[in-house]
């Protein structure tokens, strides 16, 4: 529900069950003064009041990209749970398992994120390019948390699942890829060659000749880029407003091509208004124009907790990721919905800060010009990315 009040929009939020509540509880209350009270009112009046309750009428449409999917290079996941290779005696499409992409069509993924987590921050995407069997091997940013009987692959990265490997998977599971630009440890550059080797059109530069010469001529056309992971911690430990200064620099120019770019942004650990409030107070200090770079705010919350308020312990309240039933499913569901809707809470309240912060730092009201909804941040026409300069200012 909206309301509009002295020019200024208010968005107020209320479920179907608590709308019904409201309205009959408050048409009660109507109906009692209208008996007890000695003024009668108009029988016009009454007989022009009415509620109409529309069932069927839909709320809004709920995005798919809220059912993607994560892929890490952790332990098993890429090898050996996507990736086994082509000379596997494990059934394959060009290395990849079969029977993970055959279950993953079933269930339709929008988009799958590659490749972290906080591995993405010590990911150089240039080492997952080119012939597999000239790729350099890494130490993988989860080395320490395997065993020492952990595989090879889950210590050390051989890099045989990269950018074309990962893009090639989304495409046979009928998904988008979205990929995680390393902030921490690489420089802007890398972040719009990347996009550059995924975007640029056969034959244009040097780098889609490289993706062309692996099989991959035309572009991936990648549209959804996060600008780091996790800002707070793993992803390079920065403040709030160190990172929205780090955002407007590996955002101040990127190749756009045929394809627009949807950039997301780095949100707060759980439901911390703090860093919200911090990041878009400073994106906006060098003009509200810097808005429009942001697509969306990833948001962090783990369901993790199995043990029913019994223990903190990070480890012993996972449980078995191998025993994981039905009494473990209901356990994370507390987490989401009905009793405890945490996640739904999240949502919610990191909405009313971004809105209030911007309304705050800004100092003008929210009208024609200027609409913030869940979904998009919406800002009036600036020069198309890849034309701006770097002195954009306060003018866009």
């Amino acid at each position: 529900m909206q309301f509009i009040e002295s020019g200024r929009l208010t968005a107020i939020m209320l479920g179907r069950r608590e709308f019904l509540q409201r309205t009959i509880a408050s048409a009660g209350v109507l109906a009692a003064s209208k008996v007890c009270s000695p003024f009668a009112w108009p029988e016009s009046r009454a007989a022009d009041s009415r509620i109409e309750i529309l069932l069927d009428e839909p709320l809004g449409t709920i995005s798919p990209n809220i059912y993607g999917h994560f892929a890490e290079n952790l332990s098993g996941v890429i090898y050996d749970g996507i990736w086994v290779g082509p000379n596997s005696k494990i059934p394959n499409i060009d290395g990849i398992r079969k029977s993970l992409i055959d279950e993953m069509r079933k269930i339709n993924p929008s988009v799958v994120r590659f490749p972290g987590g906080c591995f993405a921050d010590s990911y150089d995407w240039r080492d997952g390019i080119g012939p597999v069997d000239k790729r350099p091997r890494r130490t993988n940013f989860w080395s320490g948390a395997e065993s020492k009987n952990a595989p090879a692959n889950h210590r050390y990265d051989p890099n045989e699942f990269g950018t074309n490997e990962f893009v090639h998977f989304c495409k046979l599971i009928g998904s988008e890829p979205y990929l995680a630009a390393n902030l921490r440890s690489l420089p802007a550059e890398e972040f719009y060659r990347w996009v550059e080797y995924c975007n640029s059109p056969a034959g244009s530069t040097t780098l889609a000749d490289m993706r062309g010469s692996a099989g991959f001529k035309e572009p991936f056309n990648v549209r959804y880029w996060g600008v780091g992971n996790e800002s707070w911690g793993c992803g390079g430990n920065f403040t709030a407003q160190e990172y929205a200064v780090e955002f407007r620099r590996y955002t101040a120019w990127l190749p756009g091509y045929e394809q627009p770019l949807s950039l997301v942004a780095s949100g707060p650990n759980g439901d911390e208004y703090s860093w919200t409030r911090g990041l878009f107070e400073e994106i906006v200090r060098k003009g509200r124009g810097a808005l429009r770079d942001i697509y969306g705010l990833a948001l962090h919350h783990y369901a993790w907790n199995l043990s029913r308020g019994k223990t903190d312990d990070w480890d012993k309240g996972k449980g078995d990721a191998l025993q994981f039933d039905w009494q473990n499913f209901s356990a994370v569901k507390i987490d989401y919905f009905p009793h405890k809707p945490v996640l739904h809470n999240v949502t919610n309240n990191q909405f009313d800060i971004v809105r209030l912060a911007i309304q705050k730092v800004m100092a003008f009201e929210l009208s024609e010009s200027f609409r913030l909804s869940p979904n998009r941040l919406t800002m009036p026409p600036c020069p198309t990315r890849g034309s701006r300069s770097q002195s954009r200012g306060a003018a866009c």
